[in-house]
């Protein structure tokens, strides 16, 4: 028996390592600018900037380190040893509904796994390699005090599509 490959799954496990990438690099491009640490988790540019407007008020760019989870909830890491190993299960299982959707080669689905696994990969590569995730985006921070980075955001969106896919797409990846 020779094994072929379910093209439509590596399609979208390309786009899951595009979100991967791209979260990266723009941590990388954070970690440049906003360098020196002023202690507790916050950074500041070279020239003691806090933060860039982007899109004043409402879109401002600042780095803080996130030892938690999602928008800095446990944000010491207190149950790091415990939510990392969640988190990798969690990303096995995302690969799994990932690969049983390609198989119906549906982009309802295959589409926000493929940015959840993208989004979930970065930060848990964050947390494995740094022990911590760069959070930098901070948007409307008035009404939504929480920092978060393009990991999230992939994670949110992805999340947000399955959540108005219709239910017979989500029914049908059980058989």
């Amino acid at each position: 028996m020779t094994l072929i490959p379910n093209l439509f799954f590596v399609k979208y496990l390309f786009i899951s390592l595009f979100c991967f990438a791209l979260d990266l690099y723009t941590k990388y491009l954070i970690k440049i600018k906003f360098s020196e640490n002023i202690g507790s988790g916050f950074y500041v540019t070279s020239d003691g900037q806090y933060e860039l407007s982007v899109i004043n008020p409402f879109l401002m760019i600042k780095r803080i380190s996130n030892k938690g989870i999602a928008w800095g909830i446990d944000g010491s890491g207190t149950y790091a040893h415990i939510l990392t190993p969640i988190t990798i299960a969690l990303t096995v299982l995302i690969i799994i509904a990932l690969y049983r959707s390609s198989k119906l080669k549906s982009f309802i689905l295959c589409f926000p796994f493929s940015l959840i696994l993208g989004g979930a990969i970065g930060n848990l590569y964050d947390r494995i390699v740094y022990g911590e995730v760069v959070d930098f985006i901070a948007l409307f921070q008035n009404i939504f005090p929480f920092i978060f980075n393009l990991a999230d955001t992939f994670i949110t969106i992805g999340m947000i599509f399955l959540i108005f896919a219709p239910v017979d797409s989500l029914y049908s990846m059980k058989k």
